[in-house]
């Protein structure tokens, strides 16, 4: 009998964590959602259904749905609501920061678990040009590096603990990073100093043809705008096409390439990021927020 319940414990736990610790970042994200499409598609069922019907899009197919579902899920970890200095937002909570600005919020950040000055922390490649781990471009794998640690490697005296930081471009570096990993074609957009991602989606219409339309997705001020693609124009055209500004082709490189690509697969998931992030979207998708 002792041996049957602890079999029956045993394959409780492996049904209740289907996502498994050592699973890398992309396909961790990518299990979870799978895990929570039932209850997220129903969280997001309002625009879902606004979408399909104004542009004819077939709400069946499953393609569909899964494109739409997953563009907004990942959203719905990284985004914020504004530009301000500790904004939360989002079911992750991850802080905002300014950075370039003087003086610079990320200067007073401390490092954990040391409890040492970021200011104090010496970089290393790729940051071997920045004076300090609290004056670096944080890329994709360190990004999302820190968000799936163990414990928060940051505290600010405003701000509290948290596990990672970024503003507009280090939060889209990071969303298109793992959209490019997951099989979807996407870009950041620069409009001033502010970028956003925009992802290419070709849906199944309800006459059997296929709709281009780009998700433009703001991961700091919490929004997402679908806009229809011309026929005229190719995949080739509209990912040349990305705004102005001095950096965006830095960040797109960054973005998109292998270094980070591999860096973001060879990183394991802790058994305590997998928990917390479970608790903090059942707990955003009922309102606990």
């Amino acid at each position: 009998m002792k041996f049957l319940w602890r079999l029956f414990g045993a394959m409780f736990l492996i049904f209740s964590f289907p996502v498994q610790a050592s699973a890398s970042i992309p396909d961790f994200l990518d299990e979870l959602f799978d895990e929570m499409m039932v209850e997220y598609s129903a969280y997001r069922q309002p625009e879902f259904e606004a979408l399909f019907s104004a542009h004819g899009l077939d709400p069946s197919d499953q393609g569909n749905k899964r494109d739409f579902f997953r563009i907004n899920f990942l959203h719905d970890l990284f985004t914020t609501t504004s530009a301000s200095n500790c904004a939360r937002g989002g079911f992750l909570r991850i802080p905002y920061f300014w950075h370039w600005v003087e003086p610079n919020p990320r200067h007073s950040i401390i490092s954990l678990p040391d409890s040492v000055p970021l200011t104090s922390v010496r970089t290393r490649p790729p940051y071997g040009n920045y004076a300090s781990v609290a004056d670096i471009d944080r890329l994709p794998a360190l990004f999302l590096g820190d968000l799936v640690a163990e414990a928060p490697g940051y505290y600010h005296p405003e701000c509290g603990s948290f596990f990672t930081f970024g503003w507009c471009s280090e939060r889209e570096m990071s969303y298109t990073a793992l959209m490019t990993s997951w099989g979807l074609k996407s870009k950041i957009w620069q409009s001033g100093i502010h970028t956003y991602s925009v992802v290419w989606c070709e849906f199944k219409t309800t006459s059997g043809s296929t709709k281009t339309l780009a998700a433009e997705v703001d991961n700091t001020f919490g929004s997402t705008t679908w806009r229809e693609v011309p026929d005229s124009k190719s995949l080739n055209q509209w990912l040349e096409e990305t705004g102005n500004g001095a950096q965006i082709d830095w960040y797109n490189n960054q973005a998109r390439s292998q270094e980070q690509l591999e860096a973001l697969r060879a990183k394991p998931v802790t058994q305590g990021a997998i928990s917390r992030f479970r608790n903090l979207i059942q707990g955003a998708m009922s309102g606990g927020q």
